[in-house]
């Protein structure tokens, strides 16, 4: 149940990166283009997940398990990595100052891929439940808003406490596998 929580906070943790930055760089996500990326992050986990029950009815279910926790271990890695040493990358295509339906359809893939990812692995290793993708859908879109508003409130950010931020979220996908493993 635990997990209800955590994935997808630790899941959206860009998003509030994403809606902090925009805004500091004077591009508003509009509310529309927040429900397009909450829907493809929903969208994309659950048929993610979909797709790592129908695997496991092919192979065993320790093979799975540990399919799943290998590969729920290696996308905490990578959010770790790319906290750390990534770049961003800025999605106002057209310099609207807007990000609109098409811009948000690039964005919201970009920040659903780690949720796709995540999907399959809890699938795979039989944990997770099928709220996961409404929820990390959810937070996607509040998270920018979140971000947006800490932003216009003044809230200061550093870039380490940004990258500390994305380093924490994906040491927590790594820990909870490795927990999950161990039981």
């Amino acid at each position: 149940m635990l997990q209800l929580g955590i994935i997808p906070i630790s899941l959206s943790i860009d998003a509030l990166g994403v809606g902090f930055s925009y805004r500091m760089r004077g591009v508003k996500i509009t509310g529309s283009a927040k429900l397009v990326i909450g829907f493809l992050t929903s969208t994309a986990m659950g048929i993610s997940m979909a797709a790592g029950k129908a695997l496991a009815a092919f192979l065993p279910a320790d093979v799975m398990n540990i399919f799943g926790t290998a590969l729920l271990i290696l996308i905490g890695l990578a959010m770790i990595r790319n906290a750390l040493f990534g770049k961003d990358a800025f999605y106002d295509f057209d310099r609207s100052k807007n990000i609109e339906l098409g811009e948000a359809i690039v964005l919201g893939l970009a920040l659903s891929a780690d949720a796709a990812s995540c999907g399959l692995a809890l699938s795979a290793a039989a944990w997770g439940s099928y709220l996961l993708p409404l929820l990390s859908g959810l937070m996607q879109a509040v998270f920018l808003w979140v971000g947006e508003f800490l932003y216009e409130k003044g809230v200061k950010s550093r870039v380490t406490g940004q990258k500390g931020m994305g380093a924490f979220a994906g040491g927590l996908l790594v820990l909870m596998a490795l927990l999950k493993f161990s039981l």
